[in-house]
């Protein structure tokens, strides 16, 4: 990311950004509004009050992981949107996280523009077009909205980016905001070891007080968030999305990711089932056995702000690999639960 330092000498015909302030160093008088963006009621960076993934893969440690990223972002203001949108078209095409807050959601009574901007640890690679495809996407959509759910989707997908970016540097996204928005899987990235092991991640992006979801009306494990059966259903619904004539190159690929995904994984669609007498039908997969050491894991990724900026808070991973091993083998995931 570059580094911007202190405002240019103007004219007097002419107003100039003011500097930076950076996380972290702010005055007392300057501190983050916590009512402003929804923050999480605690900004501690060793508990923070997030909320974990209530769903248990089988088997699972006790012990919850808990990985903890430090933001270490920038601050931006900006007199004017014209002013923001050049500098943040720049930041994204470098590889760098911009949310804009059109808003001024962070520091309220600073400029009419704000946005927050932080390096991704890893410079962005061609490979990595989805991820500045999905980088440009997000800034778009916070440019062009100042409702507080979109925004606080906006942060949880960018946080979740820098997250993977962090800890998988070797992974690469081939599903995410800039084929996607709205309700199924948030991003889908994909791994390959030394050994050969191909990983494939279910990403779910939550941003800051936000959590699974958790419908208790609908059987078998559909409709919870993250659960084996949600997780399937949903790649199934965009199998059939990958038929549409409409798609361009960047979808192409995305949805040829997502069948390779479903291959490689040994699942096959087996039919639709009606819970509960429900009119909506839920997508059910026979397991077949995965290919070689294809795994399949599931990231919950929740943003939460601190002083030191945009930090994220991830559980231990959800192994569905493991779970489609022990008790599913040659048959259908169709429930969960005992059912």
């Amino acid at each position: 990311m570059s580094s911007p330092g202190l405002p240019k000498p103007s004219d007097s015909n002419k107003r100039v950004r003011k500097p930076v302030k950076r996380f972290g160093s702010w005055q007392d008088s300057q501190q983050l509004d916590m009512r402003a963006i929804r923050f999480s009621p605690s900004t501690s960076s060793s508990s923070p009050s997030v909320p974990k993934t209530e769903y248990q893969a089988a088997p699972r440690p006790e012990c919850m992981e808990q990985i903890i990223m430090s933001g270490n972002g920038t601050l931006m203001e900006f007199e004017t949107r014209e002013e923001m949108e050049k500098e943040l078209q720049k930041e994204t095409a470098a590889g760098s996280m911009a949310i804009p807050f059109p808003n001024r959601a962070i520091n309220v009574g600073g400029e009419p523009y704000q946005a927050y901007v932080q390096s991704l640890p890893a410079v962005l690679s061609q490979a990595d077009s989805m991820i500045s495809s999905s980088l440009g996407a997000l800034t778009t959509q916070a440019m062009n909205t100042v409702a507080s759910n979109q925004i606080t989707e906006v942060v949880g997908e960018n946080a979740a980016i820098n997250y993977m970016k962090q800890h998988y540097p070797g992974a690469q996204m081939f599903w995410g905001p800039a084929v996607h928005r709205g309700a199924g899987i948030d991003q889908i990235w994909w791994s390959r070891a030394t050994d050969r092991t191909v990983t494939y991640y279910i990403v779910e992006a939550k941003g800051p007080g936000a959590k699974l979801q958790d419908d208790p009306f609908v059987a078998g494990g559909f409709g919870e968030q993250m659960s084996l059966p949600w997780v399937l259903h949903n790649l199934v619904t965009m199998t059939h999305s990958a038929k549409r004539t409409d798609l361009n190159e960047e979808q192409i690929a995305a949805y040829t990711g997502v069948l390779e995904l479903m291959e490689a994984m040994g699942l096959t669609e087996e039919s639709q089932t009606a819970l509960g007498g429900a009119s909506k039908k839920y997508n059910k997969c026979k397991y077949s056995g995965r290919q070689g050491r294809t795994k399949l894991v599931g990231i919950v990724a929740t943003a939460y702000w601190a002083d030191v900026g945009l930090n994220t808070f991830v559980p231990q991973p959800i192994d569905y690999s493991l779970e489609l091993d022990l008790r599913f083998q040659g048959k259908t995931v169709e429930y969960l639960n005992g059912h």
